[in-house]
């Protein structure tokens, strides 16, 4: 079996790894969780639209990736093609979801990891949503500030699903997402944050700790 302790250290690492586009970048950052119910665990993130400057340095998907290290998780997070050290060009949404794929693929191929934490913050989240029925090592799926009137949002999903968003966004109509929430036929957890906009201004640490609860219930 691989070893993760190449991969997930006490330290942010920097990988690159083979996309379908050129080289991905990969971050991740260790739990430092000595119990084995949370070793094969994995919170992947993904980051908001690559033409609207999201990276995965994004706040939000920071936040995530924090909330997972305090709970004693592993976490993984990239940048898409054309974004930072990752080459190629923006894809038109298809090519982000190869991307993602590819970072999945990698993870199953070369670590211990078997069972994820799938998160997606905006752009991020319809990445998610569309490719995690695929991906049999899915265990929860986190969607935050999804833009449902742009992308294709099923109302199924394999797995329970929670979904965070603000009643200021000023990006995600969130209306919009209340009523498909209310559609949903998998088991679900609706965060409905008031005096919130699309990327958490001042609300990052409320965020982290609401990350924090999910997470913990998701993984015991």
């Amino acid at each position: 079996m691989p070893s993760d302790i190449h991969f997930f250290s006490s330290q942010d690492r920097f990988f690159s790894i083979t996309g379908s586009s050129g080289q991905l970048e990969l971050l991740t950052r260790g739990g430092g969780s000595s119990t084995k119910e949370l070793a094969d665990w994995l919170v992947v993130v993904c980051h908001p639209h690559p033409q609207h400057g999201g990276t995965m340095h994004n706040k939000v998907v920071t936040t995530v990736a924090r909330a997972a290290r305090e709970q004693g998780l592993d976490s993984l997070r990239f940048n898409y093609r054309g974004v930072g050290e990752s080459e190629g060009s923006y894809g038109e949404f298809d090519g982000e979801r190869e991307d993602f794929r590819s970072v999945v693929d990698w993870v199953l191929k070369e670590t211990d990891k078997s069972r994820l934490v799938l998160a997606g913050f905006s752009f991020g989240s319809a990445i998610v949503a569309t490719e995690s029925a695929a991906i049999d090592q899915t265990r929860h799926i986190i969607l935050i500030a999804p833009p449902v009137e742009r992308y294709p949002y099923t109302t199924r999903f394999n797995v329970p699903v929670s979904v965070i968003q603000g009643a200021e966004d000023e990006v995600v109509d969130a209306n919009g997402v209340t009523d498909w929430v209310r559609q949903l036929e998998s088991p679900y957890d609706y965060y409905y944050s008031s005096d919130t906009s699309h990327f958490f201004h001042g609300k990052l640490v409320e965020l982290r700790y609401k990350l924090r609860s999910i997470l913990a219930l998701a993984t015991s």
